[in-house]
């Protein structure tokens, strides 16, 4: 929001002799409102004039963009023999059916140097964001894991990998706290919580196999080509 002196120095501009006391006599919300509704052209240039804000999509990586299921059980079968399949399971929490021992050791690979930046894209997910680019202001919102270098990775991973700016990565468990018009996680809790703070926004839960029997079928989506859709219609 513009500031008071800026917003003075428009109604100056303007032709009003003293902006700041017509300021303090409004108040700087009223006072914004009024000159938004200009009709002269030569506001639209003023900085307290908003332009329309595009929709925004908040868009979960692992999973949704980045295969961290596969590499975590590739380093499980690894390190310990044991192999497992999402179709074989029915939680989202994958560590969930790991030993003690077996967490240990594949947290510990995980935390490793240059593991997050080694994962793969989901299929489909690159050419799926520049086609959503063009409907809406996309913005990656991930959880981080506990690892010095995982923060660093992941951003230089986004941008490089999937063309992201550096200022539309946010870093946070809590993702509900996030404003935007939509979206797409993979894990049921986190969408249901942001449905919650958000219930006149589009949630969606992007389907893993792992969690194919825990309902949530009103908003779940299969495929990028169904998330487009429901985007197109923001």
């Amino acid at each position: 929001m513009a500031t008071k002196e800026e917003v003075a120095k428009a109604l100056e501009a303007h032709g009003e002799k003293d902006g700041a006391a017509m300021v303090e006599d409004m108040g700087l919300g009223r006072t914004l409102f009024m000159l938004s509704s200009c009709r002269d052209p030569s506001c639209l240039h003023h900085p307290w004039r908003q332009k329309a804000r595009r929709k925004r999509l908040l868009v979960d990586v692992d999973e949704v963009l980045a295969s961290f299921q596969a590499a975590m059980l590739d380093a499980l079968e690894r390190l310990f023999g044991k192999r497992i399949r999402p179709e074989a399971y029915e939680v989202w929490d994958a560590f969930s059916l790991l030993s003690p021992e077996e967490t240990e050791g594949v947290i510990a690979e995980i935390r490793k140097p240059g593991w997050c930046a080694s994962m793969q894209v989901t299929p489909g997910a690159h050419e799926a964001l520049i086609e959503l680019r063009t409907l809406v202001d996309v913005y990656a919102v991930t959880s981080p894991f506990k690892s010095p270098t995982w923060v660093h990775e992941r951003d230089a991973w986004l941008v490089e990998k999937l063309g992201f700016e550096s200022d539309q990565i946010v870093h946070t468990k809590a993702k509900h706290i996030c404003r935007g018009d939509a979206f797409l996680d993979d894990k049921p809790e986190n969408v249901e919580r942001w449905r919650q703070e958000h219930p006149d926004a589009l949630a969606m839960l992007w389907h893993i196999p792992n969690t194919r029997l825990l309902g949530y079928d009103d908003i779940r989506v299969r495929s990028w080509d169904e998330v487009i859709e429901r985007v197109r219609k923001l």
